[in-house]
């Protein structure tokens, strides 16, 4: 203002006389104050005029505005309230009271001129002052009524803004869609720059990426607000449109605004650009504004983009976590670049230096069969560097399996150094004995004879090495001790026996038979221990031994006794003589031939059967028992006990003939699983093509589909058998084994190009998530179809893959060859129902029924697709005269009920609800609408009875 508002004043105020010269003092002052542009003082004087009654006249405009210079804009707006001012000047009366601080007193202001003025703009200018004010509360509703005068796209997008800052996502894609709808009612051809901005914004808010692509793809980049560049680059990103955010990026570089470095790494992600991100990092690292995981993403790019060198050169910069040498190892590893993997993990090793690391790479080492490094750095960095036993005694280890016997016993020697532990003492002694070193395995056996707790347990083994060794004399007094010294068990007596009969000692020998209990004595050896019983003078240890002997002697000790009682015929003797030679000497085929000729004699089945079951068994080197058994089982029908007699001999004679007679009669049982172990565990040599298919049905029979495959996939390589091609498929199908159950029908259909393979090869695409392969071959199909049939399949098959406009265009062909095809009526009208064409799906299902009455399904549908198209006259038609006794009765009720209800025909709509409940007592809803039904015709008692039952049947607040 060129002049000061107040000299202004004072040339309208000279000429009002006599009124000006009473407080001359106050108007100089007024007037050097705002000379001096003092307008607190200004305001003093104005304020004292006040109080003294004068109020200085002239021009309003201009007195109003020393008014707000003086921060008194209470006064201004008096005079708009008093009609000297326009409203307009509320506009400056809220900034000034803003400007003060009395918000509260602005924004009441502010809301009375709002409603006087009630525009679009001043609504919305007063949702800005609120938020930028702070009271966010009181935003949303000059937000709304901005809108609801100018219902704009850009201010639906200002609500849609709002509410999304307030976290109501429902809110804020209602305003988004409505944006959308009032920026579209203008042809998008037509579109301003300004207008393609925000919808931008806005389908990209609504998550419609489609339609971002499209503007994106439109967008002049030229004309974006260089302030907006990075939020339009950001949404490019989100789209995935590349070309459109390489040139915004472009442009956003030549006027970056915001964070350019977030904009640019943003970027560089996206673009997956290493050495972009890489330049970013580096301009951070310099601010001093980088993040670890930042540096871990440029690592990622970077092995995406196959060049992991500069990783190394990151890692030693240390912007990088010591563990990304592993993940680079890991990264070699997968490139077949062993050596490079082997030194990533030895960079980590030697970075964080610890075992874990360190026992990590030896391991990597030897699975890559790099075994010279990894025993070299086992020994460097673990044994040698920790010096610690249970370290030396794994490097022994590695040694040894590596067949390094001297480094083995230098680590194992270090080891036992560092703390002599018995096993491992013990070990060290196997290794010599094993490497004919005799003097240093007596000594170490020694030592830990002489070292263990248990003096019986070190000397026995230190014993045995002698023993081993034929070496008997030095093992005697050991022994002899031990015997004299400790409470040795039967098992430890028998050792200290066998070592005296070995060495001849007899007396030792006899004394330590002695000590033995007859019943511990091995039965084999029962003739030598009584010999030496005999020879020892022990005449009572020789008789227990006897007696013992006895319970089983050889054969030839009743040999004699039996040939005297056949010759004289005596068969029942000659049986008793063989049994109880059986029991005594035990089983032979000499015996149970002659006990099989005598039962036979004798017409003994029973015996005859157990004899030869028992010649089975002891000569099953030939099937010639068996075959007379077999015949002897199917006569007397011993189905069972020939399973359990199979089970037994296979089990000790495992030949082939035994197994697949057995095999046969577990899966006649519904045995599978005992049949499929002995199928498992059928040796090479004895398998053929009987047992292959054996195996097979065993498979099947467990429905164990991976030992089905075992023997099928084999065979069907072998005899491209076109049955064992589907039988492949159906295995695959039941396994979950896609991949393969498509190779299998590709094949079959190679194999068989017929049109139902065809078919199902469609469907097994769809049905594994196949869509375009499984559209593809549809397509082919539609092609090839001709026939009425094949048409219909492929209908089905597309009614099935749930395009129904493919489906809907097959049927019809159907329908105009064959108007009255049942399936492609019932199908048709049901993609027209599911697709809601109500009517046409009515016409089409009207003619199907036609045909097939008795459908309930397809009638319950089509009574309600008429009550949707409130046709209620044919619904009760229809239930009057035919339908009746097609539907469910209570199906029937219910549309009767809706019919007469739309019609308002009360009084049949009452008689068809007290049916209704008689028929169906337990029905609640059928109870509450009789409640209503009887409302309706003012019978109240009635009604409270039906309410009653209803709440009695099921509790619910929804009744009256």
């Amino acid at each position: 203002m060129n002049k000061p508002i107040l000299a202004v004043v004072l040339t309208g105020l000279w000429g009002v006389g006599m009124t000006v010269w009473s407080y001359p003092g106050l108007y100089d002052r007024l007037f050097i104050y705002e000379q001096v542009g003092d307008y607190e003082e200004v305001g003093v004087v104005l304020t004292q005029l006040a109080e003294q009654g004068e109020t200085p006249l002239g021009n309003v405009e201009q007195l109003a505005e020393l008014y707000l210079a003086a921060r008194q804009p209470e006064r201004v707006e008096q005079m708009v309230n008093e009609g000297q001012l326009p409203i307009d000047y509320m506009e400056a009366v809220i900034q000034a009271y803003l400007q003060v601080g009395q918000n509260e007193r602005a924004f009441k202001s502010y809301r009375q001129y709002a409603e006087q003025v009630n525009t679009a703009d001043t609504w919305h200018e007063l949702a800005e002052a609120y938020l930028w004010k702070g009271y966010a509360t009181l935003v949303e509703d000059p937000l709304l009524r901005a809108a609801a005068l100018d219902p704009s796209p850009q201010r639906m997008f200002r609500l849609a803004t709002f509410y999304q800052g307030r976290k109501n996502e429902e809110r804020a894609q209602t305003f988004y869609q409505r944006a959308a709808f009032a920026l579209e009612q203008t042809p998008s051809s037509e579109w301003a720059v300004e207008d393609q901005l925000l919808g931008l914004q806005i389908y990209d808010a609504l998550g419609q990426t489609e339609d971002v692509v499209a503007l994106l793809n439109r967008l002049p980049v030229t004309e974006i607000p260089s302030q907006h560049l990075n939020l339009y680059l950001y949404i490019a990103l989100r789209a995935q449109v590349s070309t459109t955010a390489q040139s915004l990026f472009q442009a956003y570089l030549l006027n970056p605004v915001g964070d350019s470095l977030q904009v640019r790494f943003d970027y560089a992600l996206f673009s997956r650009d290493p050495d972009l991100m890489r330049s970013v990092l580096e301009e951070r690292e310099r601010q001093g504004n980088v993040v670890e995981a930042e540096w871990e993403q440029l690592a990622f790019l970077y092995l995406e983009s196959k060049q992991p060198e500069p990783i190394q050169t990151l890692l030693k910069q240390e912007r990088l976590p010591i563990s990304y040498w592993q993940v680079l190892g890991d990264y070699y590893f997968s490139i077949q670049q062993d050596e490079e993997g082997l030194a990533a993990y030895r960079e980590q090793a030697i970075a964080i230096n610890d075992q874990e690391s360190w026992q990590t790479l030896v391991q990597l080492y030897f699975y890559k069969q790099q075994f010279a490094e990894g025993l070299a750095t086992h020994r460097q960095q673990l044994a040698e560097a920790y010096n610690e036993p249970e370290l030396w005694k794994e490097l022994s280890d590695l040694y040894f399996w590596r067949g390094l016997d001297q480094q083995g016993e230098e680590a194992l020697l270090k080891a036992i150094d560092l703390q002599p532990r018995l096993e491992w003492v013990l070990l060290l002694a196997n290794y010599y004995e094993r490497t004919t070193q005799w003097s240093q395995a007596e000594a170490y056996y020694k030592q830990f004879a002489q070292a263990h707790p248990q003096p019986k347990v070190g000397t026995l083994e230190w014993i045995r090495y002698y023993i081993r060794q034929s070496q008997f004399t030095p093992a005697i007094p050991l022994m002899r001790s031990l015997q004299q010294q400790q409470n040795l068990s039967t098992a430890e007596q028998l050792e200290a026996l066998q070592l005296y009969q070995w060495s001849s000692q007899t007396h030792l020998a006899t004394e330590t038979l002695l000590s033995i209990p007859t019943e511990a004595l091995p039965f084999q050896n029962l003739s030598t221990y009584f010999d030496l019983a005999v020879f020892g003078g022990r005449l009572e240890k020789a008789q227990g031994i006897l007696d013992r002997w006895s319970r089983k002697p050889p054969p030839d000790f009743w040999q004699k006794q039996l040939d005297f009682a056949l010759l004289r015929g005596r068969t029942q003797e000659a049986i008793a003589l063989l049994q109880q030679a059986l029991q005594d000497q035990g089983e032979s085929v000499k015996l149970w031939k002659q006990l099989y000729a005598v039962y036979d004699s004798e017409q003994n089945q029973q015996g005859v059967i157990q004899s030869l079951e028992r010649l089975a068994w002891l000569d099953a080197g030939t099937s010639e028992w068996l075959d007379r058994a077999m015949l002897h089982y199917d006569f007397y029908q011993e189905i069972e006990r020939r399973t359990v007699f199979l089970t037994q001999l296979f089990a000790k004679y495992p030949r082939a003939y035994i197994r697949q007679a057995l095999i046969h009669s577990l899966l006649a049982q519904q045995k599978s699983k005992e049949a499929m172990t002995l199928i498992q565990s059928t040796p090479t040599k004895q398998w053929n093509t009987t047992l292959e298919q054996l195996a097979i049905d065993v498979g099947y029979q467990m429905q164990n589909y991976e030992m089905v495959l075992r023997y099928l996939e084999p065979r069907y390589q072998r005899d491209q058998a076109i049955s064992d091609l589907l039988a492949l498929q159906e295995l695959a199908q039941a396994t979950n084994n896609t991949e393969a159950e498509l190779q299998y029908m590709q094949e079959w259909i190679r194999r068989d190009p017929s049109f139902d393979n065809r078919v199902a090869y469609a469907d097994l695409l769809y049905r594994h998530g196949y869509e375009a392969e499984g559209h593809e071959q549809l397509a082919i199909l539609i092609k090839d179809a001709t026939t009425v049939l094949q048409l219909q399949t492929v209908a089905g098959l597309a009614g099935y893959l749930s395009d129904a406009s493919i489906a809907a265009g097959l049927y019809k062909i159907l329908l105009e060859r064959d108007p009255n095809h049942r399936s492609s009526l019932r199908a048709y009208g049901q993609i027209l129902a599911d697709s809601k064409q109500y009517p046409k799906a009515i016409s089409v299902w009207q003619r199907y029924l036609a045909q097939v009455p008795e459908d309930p399904d397809i009638l319950e549908q089509w009574l309600y697709l008429l009550s949707q198209e409130e046709q209620y006259e044919t619904i009760l038609q229809e239930l009057l005269q035919t339908s009746a006794k097609r539907v469910a009765p209570e199906v029937y009720y219910q549309y009767k009920a809706v019919a007469e209800s739309a019609l308002n025909r009360r009084m049949q709509l009452l008689q068809t609800l007290q049916e209704w409940v008689q028929q169906f007592p337990d029905n609640k809803q059928a109870w509450v609408d009789l409640g209503y039904a009887y409302l309706a015709i003012s019978d109240q008692d009635r009604a409270f009875e039906a309410f009653q039952r209803a709440r009695q049947l099921q509790q619910s607040t929804d009744l009256p």
